[in-house]
């Protein structure tokens, strides 16, 4: 049980990844991750330290939730209908190990039960685990490189660049016991999810793993630890860097000066558009 009063084991999900029978696993996810993940960067303020903390000393930046851009990100509402013995079950499980005697502990059980009835004890038990959600770290990514739309506004207007990570090879075992990859799912709606009988897997998969439709363009993948800021990853994570059609010369002579300085081999590309067209496509520079 958690301070404020919730059961949130949400750190199982990346210290023992559970394959259950359903597209929100983990064994799924894994599955159907592409070979390379594509990571819109910005140049400007901190993130230019960002770019070389991950090339030079291999430590990728993790940001939580709370910085998004769309308010209705990582924010589902899960539903708490279920029948009398689901609700009962699922809080004689979850206060299981609290330190209150026979007595005390069935006199909290029928609280909860009947907290969670009404609106206001709906909207406390998500928004604590918002909060918790907020403490984990997670890295956006595309499986795509040319979106002109993400270019312009995730890569500073194609002054930025795109930093390419080997999935295929690295996430597993290297990433396996510390980061779970999630692929984003795009609807009008919330996704319907039973808060007394989905897992906490489900729960969390939902929850990071959806976004409005208006996104649908950015064909989205994030992977997932445990908190945020800097985590340690293997030098082969990145293999190939990608210039924008703006990048600064200052900027390139970093980037350059950084790989450069690189154990791991890392291939370096300049975007272009193609000849008498808007389609962008990675040529090497």
């Amino acid at each position: 049980m958690s301070a404020t009063g919730l059961p949130l084991k949400l750190d199982r999900m990346v210290e023992k990844p559970v394959n259950i029978e359903s597209d929100l696993s983990y064994a799924s996810m894994l599955a159907a991750i592409p070979t390379h993940l594509y990571r819109y960067h910005g140049v400007s303020s901190d993130r230019m330290e960002w770019i070389r903390r991950l090339l030079v000393h291999s430590e990728l930046y993790f940001t939580s939730s709370s910085t998004f851009n769309d308010p209705l990100d990582c924010r589902i509402s899960f539903d708490f209908n279920s029948s009398t013995l689901k609700i009962e079950q699922y809080w004689r499980k979850e206060t299981k190990d609290y330190s209150l005697n026979a007595k005390a502990r069935k006199k909290r059980i029928k609280e909860l039960i009947k907290e969670s009835r009404t609106a206001v004890g709906e909207e406390k038990f998500n928004s604590r685990l918002f909060g918790a959600l907020s403490n984990f770290g997670i890295v956006c990514a595309s499986d795509r490189a040319d979106s002109t739309l993400m270019w312009s506004y995730y890569a500073e207007s194609h002054q930025g660049i795109i930093l390419r990570f080997n999935v295929s090879r690295e996430l597993t075992p290297a990433f396996r016991n510390a980061v779970v990859p999630i692929r984003v799912h795009y609807s009008q709606d919330f996704p319907r999810v039973k808060f007394y009988e989905a897992s906490t897997e489900q729960k969390v998969f939902a929850m990071i793993g959806t976004k409005a439709e208006a996104w649908k363009h950015e064909r989205e993948w994030r992977l997932v630890t445990r908190s945020h800021g800097y985590f340690r990853v293997p030098s082969t994570i990145v293999d190939g860097v990608i210039l924008g059609l703006h990048t600064s010369a200052n900027h390139e002579y970093q980037i350059r000066k950084w790989v450069a300085e690189r154990k791991s081999p890392t291939e370096l590309f300049r975007m272009r558009n193609r000849k008498d067209s808007f389609i962008l496509e990675p040529v090497p520079a």
